[in-house]
């Protein structure tokens, strides 16, 4: 066989053997493919709050008795929002509380249904009581209970993969998702490799990170000063002049009512946010705290207001 090629691209190695029937030397290379199969490194674990024994009752009724009113002695509205969250997370990891778990993947297949997940439990009990037994009979219905879960895994791949091809027969880009999941490519994306910040290269996740919140967090001021130069005050006055300046903008006093419509309109399919709340667990909370969301925005308003207040007069 004869080779041809750059060899020097994607070789980790190479070697002779030594041992050989003839006069030459054959030469072995060990290649590197593009995505190597590798074991992860260590195991997967998820982070979740456990309703297996909550009481929705008996929640709300600790929600009603916590004194929300210790986290507006402060005049920051950040020491506000701290201590708020600090009196809801201590009532919520008493009733629901944080469970963390070792899982093979960070997520499930679409075709694995609830059925399908109520066999594999049956066999898995099947396994411990045929381990613990020992008897012939037990290991004679763990065979069947496999072979049911076998058969209903390849079932239920079937029906959704069918299901899927016809719904999306006219949808180019849904229909080339479900072959790469078909044919178990891995498509994720890593993400940003690295930043170029003043011609170096970041790699380190934590610096990446803190370039993007310098970038951002700049930014509007960065465009305001780059206005500045071009700012007319004859446009301004122009504008004002015509507006009708007899009446005082007011804020609209925000009742608890219109909290309690705002929180319940939220979809419980939202992912949850960094405050590790999911919509679902405050739309169980919303009669509880909603009084206490509301007199936060009107502090927030109101606060805001008297430092903007407090620059322009610095200002002038």
């Amino acid at each position: 066989m004869i080779l041809l090629g750059d060899f020097n691209i994607n070789t980790l190695d190479k070697d002779c053997v030594k041992h050989r029937i003839d006069d030459h030397l054959p030469t072995v290379r060990v290649r590197l493919y593009k995505q190597p199969l590798n074991a992860p490194s260590s195991h997967k674990y998820i982070i979740y709050r456990c309703f297996k024994n909550f009481n929705e009752s008996e929640f709300l009724k600790s929600l009603n008795e916590t004194p929300w009113d210790s986290a507006f002695v402060f005049e920051d509205v950040d020491d506000i929002v701290d201590a708020w969250y600090c009196l809801f997370n201590d009532v919520v990891n008493i009733h629901m509380p944080l469970k963390k778990k070792r899982v093979k993947h960070d997520t499930q297949p679409k075709w694995l249904t609830p059925e399908l997940l109520e066999l594999i439990r049956s066999r898995d009990q099947k396994l411990k009581k045929a381990k613990f037994s020992n008897l012939q009979e037990d290991w004679q219905e763990l065979k069947q209970a496999k072979n049911k879960v076998t058969a209903a895994i390849r079932l239920a791949k079937k029906k959704f993969f069918h299901q899927s091809f016809e719904e999306n027969g006219n949808n180019p880009k849904k229909l080339w998702t479900i072959i790469r999941h078909l044919s178990g490519r891995n498509t994720n994306s890593s993400g940003v490799v690295f930043l170029e910040e003043n011609g170096e290269h970041i790699r380190e996740p934590l610096q990446m990170a803190e370039i993007f919140n310098a970038h951002f967090s700049n930014l509007a001021k960065n465009l305001t000063d780059s206005n500045i130069n071009s700012y007319d005050p004859g446009t301004l006055f122009n504008l004002v002049s015509k507006l009708n300046l007899t009446s005082k903008m007011v804020f609209p006093e925000m009742t608890t009512q219109q909290t309690l419509e705002l929180i319940q309109a939220i979809s419980t399919n939202k992912a949850t946010g960094i405050d590790g709340l999911s919509a679902r667990l405050v739309k169980i909370a919303v009669s509880a705290i909603a009084p206490s969301l509301t007199e936060h925005l009107y502090n927030y308003w109101r606060i805001s207001i008297r430092l903007e207040s407090g620059k322009n007069n610095a200002v002038t």
